[in-house]
């Protein structure tokens, strides 16, 4: 709300000194006291339990075939790994999601 508020300013003022509007509507509008909501995190177990639940195959081999399932297997891990990195190195999915290996080197 502030930067709105801020943003909201600026063009009052603007148009007060091309004299478009005489005064500033906004000029002395008091804005409520910004509240900071405790920042909660998540313990290792708590963090572990959708890792294992991400790294888990569902699928049945014979319903998707053999090729399938390996290849679900296979994705497992990196999923995993991938709330691990999202949890610990406090990365936006859009964030984890851009990286890639030659990042790291």
């Amino acid at each position: 709300m502030r930067k709105n508020v801020a943003v909201l300013n600026q063009i009052l003022t603007e148009a007060v000194q091309r004299r478009r509007i005489a005064i500033d509507p906004a000029k002395n509008v008091e804005l409520p006291q910004s509240i900071q909501a405790e920042k909660r995190y998540l313990s290792s177990v708590q963090v572990a339990a959708p890792a294992k639940a991400a790294s888990r195959v569902t699928a049945d081999a014979a319903v998707v075939g053999e090729w399938r399932y390996a290849k679900l297997t296979d994705a497992a891990h990196p999923r995993s790994v991938l709330v691990y990195l999202l949890a610990y190195a406090g990365l936006r999915f859009g964030e984890a999601a851009a990286l890639r290996v030659s990042d790291g080197m």
